[in-house]
């Protein structure tokens, strides 16, 4: 059956399908075709600087062939794949594009990454009120790391896309920020950011870094997206302040979904202004998503799968899977596994004054084991803990199996709590009752004496390959070689399915069709008469402001229709 279009809808239907520079190609790419008008510039390891710059007669050096670009123009200089440019001095980056479509730095050819490396800095943008910018399917690092040395910085730009890019090996690989003026724009997407790391200078008494290494740092900026990206080993090893994202809170409330985040030092993310922090996966990260609530809204803490927390040094003790603040709906993720061994530390979902919904969230195993040291009671890991705050909150569906001696449920705040429907199961050989600071907690039942079986969702249950391995393989990800199975969406609906958790839900497939093609014209009929009508239901972006539906919820739609249902 053929949705009927509202009066008046089409020709909005057809420039957001058609018109819209940058939405998303086939397989969750964004389109770069160069659109009429644009020049394309092409530079090689064996070309010459007095070459036109065409592909049968490239540039040698990237800085001549950004020379050529016009500014405001929808131009693109692309690096040939496989070659390597050693750069002594930074790039600065002083053009945009036009009013539609991206100025580009881009790759081309088959095979690996045009190699770019610098002692200190390989391109860096000031603020100077530029905007549409991408730099996409490139490899850059540093070869004198530290720590304000970076692949990419961009002050006070607009419209910035990074995109398919290996940003590796120095103090602060990306760096997004405001200056004299704010950035805004800004689309982050299916790059793999790594080994954030320069030589420490300062040291605690017990010997720990205090050093600072971030793999992607953005402060002053609006309107931001930060989606499937892989980011691993970001920070010094045993510092408290090493992550692989750090969202300051002067940066609006934004969108941080689908990325993997694998053994840093500290947090997998700091998204301190709150915002949207969806279906992402935390490896061996000591606290794994840190969401704040620095700026008024509601946060969206939704699907996530959080694995293996851990302690960041043997001073520093943690084992924090979600430490949410402020209003929140958080709500069917997974946690498990913790080895963190923080005395009053050690929590899978950490509320601090969180109001509005806690549901459907999974957690085995989080608790402290005693064979890893650690001072305090080794029976203090908690599976749930509200604390501080005023309002109400409701708890209700989840589960807490703590297998090892820990707590199930800790409440230390005066929020009103409502709900039922939780389950639990709790060891009684445990030196703590399984609900503080009560016996018992309304809504909250035993599922007997009989221990719950492992449902065994680490990454070697669920691929047969090491957590080093799997990563080992995600690091490789690219445009020439993008496999799902080295997603964060793929490994999370796995484990979804193993501990009983239902599908996500596809917004592409808005008519609900279950005939070949799944996807097709009259899912986006279905939608935009649903955007047209203002029903709750196209909320495709999860947010909670008002107005609720906006253009990234159109935008969150056309990515979901590009990428595919799973």
């Amino acid at each position: 059956m053929v949705h009927r279009v509202r009066t008046g809808f089409v020709a909005a239907l057809v420039v957001l399908v058609l018109g819209v520079a940058g939405v998303r190609a086939q397989n969750g790419w964004t389109d770069l075709t160069p659109p009429a008008g644009a020049l394309v510039f092409y530079v090689a390891a064996n070309g010459s600087d007095s070459n036109p710059g065409t592909q049968a007669a490239p540039f040698l050096t990237i800085q001549r062939g950004y020379a050529a670009l016009r500014d405001g123009q929808p131009d693109q200089v692309r690096l040939r794949c496989g070659d390597t440019w050693n750069l002594s001095q930074q790039i600065n980056i002083t053009k945009g594009g036009s009013a539609t479509h991206y100025q580009v730095i881009g790759s081309y050819g088959t095979g690996p990454r045009p190699r770019i490396t610098s002692p200190q800095r390989a391109f860096r943008g000031e603020s100077i009120g530029k905007r549409r910018v991408a730099f996409v399917g490139l490899d850059v690092s540093c070869t004198n790391p530290r720590e304000d040395s970076n692949c990419i910085i961009m002050l006070g730009w607009r419209d910035i896309l990074i995109e398919d890019c290996h940003l590796r090996e120095a103090g602060y690989p990306l760096v997004i920020q405001g200056y004299d003026m704010r950035s805004s724009g800004i689309r982050v997407r299916r790059n793999v950011i790594t080994d954030a790391f320069y030589p420490p200078t300062q040291f605690t008494p017990e010997g720990n870094p205090v050093s600072r290494a971030v793999g992607f740092y953005m402060d002053t900026t609006d309107d931001w997206v930060i989606e499937e990206n892989v980011f691993d080993r970001c920070g010094i090893t045993g510092s408290i302040f090493g992550r692989p994202v750090y969202i300051q809170s002067d940066c609006s409330r934004g969108v941080y979904r689908e990325n993997v985040m694998a053994r840093s030092c500290a947090e997998g993310v700091q998204v301190r202004p709150g915002g949207v922090v969806e279906n992402n996966l935390s490896l061996r990260n000591p606290i794994g998503l840190f969401v704040g609530g620095d700026v008024p809204g509601i946060n969206t803490v939704n699907r996530n799968v959080v694995i293996e927390s851990g302690d960041i040094n043997t001073t520093d003790r943690r084992g924090m899977g979600l430490h949410i603040v402020g209003p929140s709906v958080v709500k069917d993720n997974v946690l498990g596994y913790n080895t963190g061994t923080g005395s009053g530390a050690t929590k899978a979902i950490y509320l601090g004054g969180v109001t509005g919904e806690c549901t459907g969230n999974y957690v085995y195993n989080w608790t402290r084991d005693p064979a890893l040291g650690g001072t305090g009671d080794v029976h203090e890991g908690h599976g749930l803990h509200l604390e501080g705050g005023a309002g109400s909150i409701l708890i209700a569906n989840n589960t807490v199996y703590q297998i090892r001696p820990g707590i199930v449920y800790e409440r230390s705040s005066s929020i009103s709590v409502s709900g039922g429907g939780s389950r639990y199961w709790w060891n009684s050989s445990s030196t703590i009752p399984p609900f503080r600071p009560f016996t018992s907690a309304p809504g909250w039942q035993s599922i007997g004496a009989t221990p719950p079986a492992d449902p065994q969702f680490r990454i070697q249950n669920l691929t047969g390959l090491t957590l080093e391995t799997w990563i080992a393989e995600a690091r490789k990800q690219s445009k020439q070689n993008w496999r799902v199975e080295y997603t964060a969406a793929h490994f999370n609906d796995r484990v979804r399915q193993r501990v009983g958790m239902a599908a996500a839900t596809c917004y592409a497939n808005c008519d609900g069709s279950s005939v070949p093609p799944v996807l097709n014209i009259n899912d986006y009929v279905c939608f935009f008469n649903k955007f047209a009508a203002q029903d709750p239901s196209a909320n495709c972006d999860g947010s909670t402001g008002a107005p609720l539906l906006t253009a990234g919820d159109l935008q969150c739609f056309m990515n979901a229709f590009a990428a595919g249902c799973p």
